[in-house]
């Protein structure tokens, strides 16, 4: 059985999908500010991108497993051929392996609250000063690897990391030292920051997500499943094959 993974039609439908989360989950607030619907049956706060445990932080949990697992593919075809760059290919898996399980763990959530009286008491808080420092390293440690990349590549990967980034981080930062009475507050106006926020890192995960496939297309012909009978029983064995590797 022969897989074809097409990159622009898969972007598309997780872009729809994300769309139509944070337009549902708009349409959910809505219902609830202005018409006084505040539960509609559970399907506000099962469809809220800003709860926990929800279809949206499922599907946000799925996509950054799905870059992991793409991401984890080549770094193992990278490795075959001797790459300098695998092990920035494996760290980029771990990397979204690991905000995929924050996405639906909460990690960082729970970190910030056992962090103390006085770091929670910093402005912008400890968890967004860590990600200023963090991102900071990550981009000088992956410069060369950054330039080494096909240029179409280089601007996909650039623009999705701006989203994310934009989403994660950069609006958070906006509404403490600008926006905060907006932002922490409980009104209309105040969902739709976070609905914003949410959706630009969905969204910058699908561009990354095609920037990936499209790198996989470059030096990956094919991907084939087959089902064989083994030969010392009657169990069914699940192998994949992954050939023909541009040389």
């Amino acid at each position: 059985m022969n897989v074809l993974v097409q990159p622009k039609r898969v972007a598309q439908i997780l872009a729809v999908a994300a769309t139509s989360l944070a337009l549902i989950s708009i349409a959910g607030q809505f219902a609830k500010y202005f018409l006084g619907k505040g539960r509609l049956w559970g399907l506000t706060g099962l469809f809220n991108v800003d709860y926990e445990n929800n279809i949206p932080t499922l599907f946000a949990a799925f996509i950054l497993f799905l870059a992991s697992i793409l991401l984890f593919l080549v770094a193992s075809a990278k490795r075959r051929q001797n790459d300098r760059f695998t092990n920035h290919w494996r760290v980029l898996s771990i990397l979204f392996l690991y905000l995929s399980l924050d996405e639906l763990l909460s990690i960082h959530e729970t970190i910030n609250k056992n962090l103390g009286e006085n770091l929670q008491s910093w402005q912008s808080g400890p968890w967004d000063i860590l990600n200023s420092v963090l991102i900071s390293i990550f981009v000088l440690a992956y410069i060369n690897f950054f330039l080494r990349l096909p240029v179409k590549i280089q601007h996909l990967f650039f623009i999705a990391g701006s989203l994310f980034v934009l989403g994660a981080l950069g609006i958070e930062l906006a509404c403490v030292h600008h926006l905060s009475n907006i932002c922490h507050g409980s009104g209309f106006t105040a969902e739709i920051i976070i609905t914003v926020e949410e959706l630009l890192e969905m969204i910058g995960i699908t561009v990354f997500i095609y920037a990936v496939l499209l790198y996989m297309n470059s030096f990956l012909n094919e991907i084939n499943i087959s089902i064989v009978k083994s030969t010392s029983s009657s169990t069914r064995e699940l192998t994949a094959k992954y050939k023909n590797l541009l040389d």
